[in-house]
């Protein structure tokens, strides 16, 4: 792989949450109709709907923080990059929430999109169980 896709990985994730807090909507520039994102049970694709989902329902306000505590990337055929992000949803009023998220980064020309994204926030209950059936 020509460029250093650990690079790719790290400016990605700065860039994808840091307009996350400022600018929502500019997200959708990240995505193409075939990007898909899934969080728990509900899958959503294209650019308006992942927007627009995750501002209703993921983000829920202003004041989220993503404080990041890793990010992992493995290089896929054909230039696309996977990314793996781990850390703390952090709200002034309520105590952190961890969190993994993988985003598939494609290449577009000289530029990256996303494929596919997941996200699973992760309980550290043991009594928590999560099934797809849920």
């Amino acid at each position: 792989m020509g460029e250093d896709y650990a690079s790719v990985a790290k400016q990605f994730i700065e860039s994808y949450y840091s307009t996350a807090k400022a600018n929502r909507s500019g997200l959708g520039s990240l995505y193409r109709e075939s990007s898909v994102l899934t969080f728990g049970n509900d899958v959503k694709v294209g650019p308006a709907a992942i927007v627009e989902y995750l501002d209703e329902y993921v983000y829920l306000g202003e004041e989220l923080e993503h404080k990041v505590h890793y990010i992992d990337a493995v290089p896929q055929a054909g230039g696309t990059v996977a990314v793996l992000a781990s850390g703390a949803l952090m709200w002034p009023d309520a105590p952190p929430m961890l969190f993994a998220e993988m985003f598939v980064l494609m290449q577009d020309g000289g530029s990256y999109y996303v494929g596919n994204e997941t996200l699973q926030l992760v309980s550290l209950d043991p009594s928590d169980t999560y099934s797809r059936d849920d």
